[in-house]
């Protein structure tokens, strides 16, 4: 039994990026404070999930704003943003050079559990700087939150340097948050889909334009969510002739006191009932407490694909699981549900039995019946890639939350293996009308 000790963060600020990223990328794949073989530290967090690496590097300094404008801004940036530019870069190189040579701790005795992709990798650099919140809204009374204004651009248009506002060149593809959007950029988008997709997309928009710029990463996220189908396809957005966006400030604040945010979001709250079960299991398999935890860390687990899912694909699941909770199965006391993934091929069977947490034998005995369902349902649908198993007690029930996972890859299962299933799905009755 392998047991994964994570860093916690080991300051406040790190505390809270680290908080926010396990509710945003759940506990198996973020890991604060990382060290290089050389005992440095990588990074502040460090996500991995299949090929995206999120890296992140965070500094709370304070702004003195007793000094002059231009000195004080000139050395809150050298340490908040400049420094975390070095760090993120030197990160992503020595991930790149050195992927299995990555530890948890300063003596470097624990390795990363995680595999680091070798191709087709996306990292997205992600910096957090506090601490000039206050300054940045006394500097100016249209600065409503305090946010530092963005700028990404080609050299050839760059402007002045000023402060308050962060200009990158547009080959420089690093994401700063702030005291006050940090929250709000990982509370929004808060599946390693959803995050990942905004970073691709603000990506992609930058290698088009000569010059994106805004005044709060929040503002560049209401826009996002507004314009969600136009700004993700930007070969249809975009006419050939626009060369620049200028996104103003205040279009957050218009987002979310508008009518249809707020019912949107009301909807997506029984989301996260599949994030706890997702919680539950990563705290399981850092654990040791979970079947199959090493194989969970080498990516071939039931988890990785239900993690996958975005906010709105949880929200369907769930809803649907919740209706089925009741109904009876053949007139037996469980139920069954298969249902299509957000991925192309890929079936979720979950089966819902009334379990109990002491009753051991029933257990073994669902695990079997999880098994048989997903083995006999490749009959049914015959030209599914993949097949994710989940057997539950209820996501209704308050008191405990019992959970087994099941994956079948039917890409790699043999003829043989598939005229068994056959026969199988002959003896029982799951799949019979």
């Amino acid at each position: 039994m392998t047991i994964i000790e994570k860093s916690k963060g080991e300051n406040t600020a790190e505390k809270l990026v680290a908080k926010l990223c396990d509710n945003t990328f759940f506990k198996l794949w973020s890991y604060p404070n990382l060290y290089n073989s050389k005992k440095q530290e990588l990074c502040d967090l460090l996500v991995v999930f299949e090929n995206k690496v999120f890296i992140f590097s965070v500094k709370d300094i304070e702004y003195n704003s007793t000094i002059e404008k231009n000195i004080a801004w000139k050395r809150w940036k050298k340490r908040a943003i400049d420094e975390s530019i070095k760090q993120v870069n030197g990160a992503e190189r020595w991930i790149k050079e050195h992927p299995d040579k990555i530890y948890l701790d300063m003596k470097c005795t624990q390795k990363f559990p995680l595999k680091i992709p070798t191709n087709n990798i996306e990292i997205y650099k992600i910096i957090v700087a506090l601490g000039a919140e206050k300054a940045c809204k006394n500097d100016s009374p249209n600065n409503i939150t305090g946010a530092l204004a963005m700028t990404y651009c080609e050299k050839s248009v760059r402007p002045e340097d000023q402060p308050f506002r962060i200009v990158f060149d547009k080959t420089e593809k690093i994401h700063v948050l702030d005291s006050y959007n940090l929250s709000i950029i990982l509370n929004e988008l808060d599946t390693i889909s959803d995050i990942s997709q905004y970073f691709q997309t603000k990506e992609k928009l930058i290698d088009k334009l000569s010059v994106l710029a805004y005044c709060g990463e929040e503002d560049l996220l209401g826009n996002y969510l507004q314009k969600y189908k136009e700004f993700s396809n930007l070969d249809v957005s975009l006419p050939k002739n626009v060369g620049a966006i200028f996104v103003k400030e205040g279009g957050w604040q218009k987002v979310v006191e508008s009518f249809g945010y707020k019912s949107w979001k009301k909807s997506l709250k029984v989301s996260y009932e599949w994030d706890k079960l997702l919680q539950l299991a990563s705290e399981y398999a850092l654990n040791g407490k979970i079947d199959g935890s090493g194989l969970i860390f080498q990516g071939k687990s039931a988890l990785y694909d239900m993690a996958k899912e975005p906010r709105n694909m949880r929200k369907i699941l769930v809803k649907k699981i919740k209706k089925e909770e009741n109904q009876k199965y053949k007139g037996k006391d469980f139920s069954i549900i298969a249902m299509q993934s957000n991925t192309k091929d890929v079936y979720y069977v979950i089966l819902q039995h009334p379990l109990n947490e002491d009753n051991k034998e029933k257990r073994e005995q669902v695990k079997k019946e999880l098994s048989i369902l997903c083995e006999t349902f490749l009959c049914v649908k015959t030209n599914v890639k993949k097949i994710i198993g989940i057997a539950i007690n209820s996501f209704g029930n308050q008191k405990y939350l019992l959970a087994d996972f099941a994956l079948l890859d039917c890409e790699q299962i043999t003829d043989k293996a598939k005229e068994n299933f056959k026969e199988l799905a002959r003896k029982s009755n799951f799949w019979r009308k």
